[in-house]
């Protein structure tokens, strides 16, 4: 969507969708199955069937021009046209969905909690009040295209650590935006505190004894928490002795005690207040 696009981005192609969709899409140079292959062979004989395009409020019946596909050869796959540059997803040749469709669930799950189900149960009483021709898909289908959509679309954000780059080995991340259905998880997922006989056992580690904090060293929590909580000046930190003791930390506490950057200061203090604790 163009209120997600940054400055960076390449623009694959411009999109000019039509108040209302065409009624009749020919095969054109953008034309292509399933599997791939494009459509350049013109001789092949072709044929028109129904294209029922999905709107934001309302559906419309359309007919699209397609031909069967001589490289896979399955009864299913057809020549389609894309679509993309009138603002139209064109998911299977009989279904399409226009990127305005799409763009809205993208743009309310982005700023609220909205699961598909609301989504689409939102768009069918809209269907409704408009007196839709058609009546909505249905949830699952409307799940599948948008990942499909989205799939398709370059969602880089341009973030990256300063010492890792934008592909940082380990990334620690809080909550999430969108959930996934159970039945579209893989039989091998399992939940991190599950135990089974192929988790490794690391014998110098219990949780019977000692500190459960970061820090095992109660002094060294106590520095730390008077260093953010502004009691001790910056140099503090500053000996070879404690620098030695952590030095993941040491790099945080620079970081932290040199930085003007509320941006950095912020989540570098919160990340040193739960570590000290």
């Amino acid at each position: 969507p163009q209120w997600a696009r940054l400055p960076s981005d390449e623009l694959v192609y411009e999109t000019q969708p039509s108040e209302l969709p065409v009624s009749y899409f020919p095969l054109d140079n953008t034309a292509r199955c399933h599997c791939g292959a494009f459509f350049t062979d013109q001789t092949l004989p072709t044929f028109k069937q129904n294209f029922i395009i999905f709107g934001l409020r309302c559906g419309y019946e359309r007919t699209i021009q397609v031909s069967k596909c001589i490289s896979c050869k399955h009864s299913r796959r057809l020549y389609g046209s894309d679509l993309g540059s009138i603002g139209i997803f064109n998911w299977n040749n009989s279904f399409g969905f226009t990127h305005e469709l799409l763009n809205q669930y993208t743009n309310v799950f982005t700023t609220c909690e909205n699961p598909f189900v609301a989504f689409v149960t939102n768009t069918c009483r809209l269907y409704i009040s408009s007196n839709s021709p058609v009546a909505f898909c249905s949830g699952e289908t409307f799940t599948r295209v948008w990942f499909a959509f989205t799939d398709l679309q370059v969602l880089a954000s341009g973030i990256k650590c300063p010492i890792c780059g934008p592909y940082p080995d380990v990334v620690i991340a809080d909550g999430v935006s969108i959930g996934y259905s159970s039945n579209k998880t893989m039989s091998g997922l399992c939940p991190p505190t599950m135990v089974s006989e192929r988790n490794p056992i690391i014998s110098t580690v219990s949780l019977k004894t000692g500190s459960k904090s970061t820090l095992v060293s109660l002094a060294l929590r106590k520095v730390v928490q008077n260093i953010i909580s502004f009691k001790y000046p910056p140099q503090y930190f500053n000996t070879a002795e404690q620098h030695k003791m952590v030095p993941p930390l040491t790099e945080f506490l620079e970081l932290y005690l040199t930085s003007s950057d509320n941006k950095i200061l912020v989540p570098t203090r919160e990340l040193l207040k739960q570590v000290s604790h």
